[in-house]
C-alpha cells in the first residue's frame, strides 16, 4: 500500500516538473516583433511572431525588436552656413527595422546611431549652403540626408523612411536684420508700384489730350472748311448780285442803284454801331436822301415780290 502511493507521488511530482519545464520552453512572440535566439550565449536563431519552443535552460529570448515604424524627433542643433550665418536646425527621422539580427549584434544602439549620423550630415550639408539657400531648399536637404544615412543605416538592418527638416532658426539679431531687410523690400517694391502707377496714370493723360488735340484739329479743320465753303458762296452770291446789279446799271434801272446805295448805306451804320469804342457819331446826312433810298428799296422789293 505504502509502496503503491510512493509510486503515484513520484508520478505526480515529475508529471507537475515535466509541465513546468515544458511551461518555461513555450514561449509567445507578440505580432509585428521578432526575437533573437540564444543557445548558451550565442545567436541561434530569429522567431518571428508566434508561438515558439525554446529548450529550458539551454536558449534563451535573448532580444525583441520592434519592427514597426519608430521616429526619433531630434533636439535642435547649431549650425553655421556657408555665409557664416549661425542658425538653429532640427529633424526628424522615421524608420523601421527591417533586419533584427543586424539591429541586436552589429550595433549597440541603432537609435543613438542614425540620431548622431543624422545631425552630422546635417551640419555638413547646412555649412555647404548660403542661408538663402537653407531656408529655401528644405526638401532638397531632407532627400540628401536620406540618401546619406540610408546606406549606413541598411548595415544596421534599418531602413529610414523619410526625413524632415522641421525648423531653420537664425539667431536674434539675424533675425532683426531679415525683417529689416523684407521691410525693405517691401517698400522698394511699393515705390516701384506706384511709380509705374504714376507713368502709366501720364501715358494715359498724354494719350487722352492727343486724342482732344486729335479730335480739336478735326474739328477746326472741319469748321475751316465750313466757313471756306460759306464764304465761297457769299461771293457766288456777291459775283452774282454785281453782275445783276452791272446789268441793271447798263439798262438803266434807277431801283437797282437805290437798292444797291440803301444796303451799302445801312451795312455802314450797322459797322459803326457795332464798334466798342464809338461813343457819339456825328453824320451829316440829309434826311430826304435816307428816306428816298430806303423808299427806293421798299419799291423794289415790292417789285420783286410781285414778279
Amino acid at each position: 500500500m505504502l509502496e503503491s502511493l510512493g509510486s503515484i507521488f513520484t508520478i505526480a511530482l515529475y508529471t507537475v516538473f515535466g509541465f513546468a519545464f515544458l511551461s518555461t520552453g513555450i514561449k509567445v512572440i507578440p505580432q509585428a516583433t521578432q526575437a533573437n535566439i540564444e543557445r548558451f550565449g550565442k545567436y541561434s536563431r530569429t522567431q518571428k511572431a508566434g508561438i515558439t519552443f525554446i529548450i529550458p535552460f539551454v536558449e534563451r529570448i535573448a532580444y525583441r525588436v520592434s519592427m514597426k515604424e519608430d521616429v526619433i524627433d531630434l533636439d535642435p542643433q547649431p549650425c553655421i552656413t556657408q555665409d557664416n550665418a549661425q542658425v538653429e536646425a532640427n529633424a526628424v527621422v522615421f524608420f523601421r527595422p527591417v533586419d533584427a539580427y543586424k539591429a541586436v549584434y552589429e550595433v549597440e544602439d541603432f537609435t543613438q546611431s542614425i540620431s548622431e549620423l543624422t545631425l552630422a550630415t546635417l551640419r555638413s550639408l547646412v555649412g555647404e549652403k548660403a542661408l538663402d539657400e537653407v531656408l529655401a531648399n528644405r526638401a532638397e536637404i531632407n532627400s540628401q540626408i536620406l540618401s546619406t544615412i540610408s546606406e549606413t543605416a541598411e548595415s544596421y538592418g534599418i531602413k529610414i523612411q523619410r526625413v524632415e527638416v522641421t525648423e531653420v532658426t537664425p539667431d536674434k539679431t539675424l533675425l532683426a536684420s531679415m525683417a529689416e531687410q523684407v521691410k525693405s523690400e517691401r517698400e522698394r517694391r511699393s515705390t516701384l508700384l506706384t511709380a509705374k502707377a504714376q507713368r502709366e496714370a501720364a501715358i494715359e493723360i498724354a494719350e487722352g489730350e492727343k486724342e482732344a488735340t486729335k479730335l480739336r484739329s478735326e474739328g477746326l479743320l472741319i469748321e475751316a472748311r465750313n466757313e471756306a465753303e460759306a464764304i465761297e458762296r457769299r461771293g457766288e452770291a456777291e459775283a452774282k448780285a454785281n453782275k445783276l446789279l452791272s446789268d441793271s446799271l447798263e439798262n438803266g434801272n434807277r431801283d437797282a442803284i437805290n437798292y444797291y446805295l440803301g444796303q451799302s448805306y445801312i451795312e455802314t451804320l450797322g459797322k459803326i454801331g457795332e464798334s466798342s469804342n464809338s461813343k457819339l457819331v456825328l453824320m451829316p446826312l440829309e434826311s430826304s436822301n435816307v428816306i428816298g433810298s430806303i423808299g427806293g428799296i421798299s419799291e423794289l422789293l415790292n417789285t420783286v415780290s410781285k414778279k
